[in-house]
């Protein structure tokens, strides 16, 4: 899935993108509030001032992934997450 149709989707009031494919994605400042990712890779995302509030995030790999300033508020759930080399200076948590 690309971005366009990912954000295309959410914009449809479409939530759930278990185990997408999203290794590389560039979703910088893209608002995601309420996101199921479960599942999904986003290894190396630019996530930059993106709004994860409230997103379940269970078993999704952030490895390597861009996420200065994100909004990672209010996590639904958030198991088994890799956030290994991710860098999240100045994200509220």
């Amino acid at each position: 899935m690309n971005v366009e149709e990912l954000l295309a989707k959410y914009a449809q009031g479409e939530r759930n993108f278990q185990q997408a494919k999203l290794s590389g994605i560039n979703l910088k400042g893209a608002n995601l509030s309420g996101i199921n990712l479960t599942g999904s890779d986003l290894t190396g995302a630019e996530l930059s001032g993106a709004s994860l509030s409230n997103a379940k995030l269970n078993n999704v790999n952030l490895s390597r992934a861009s996420m200065r300033g994100a909004n990672l508020s209010g996590l639904v759930e958030s198991n088994s997450l890799n956030l290994s080399w991710a860098d999240l200076d100045g994200s509220k948590l």
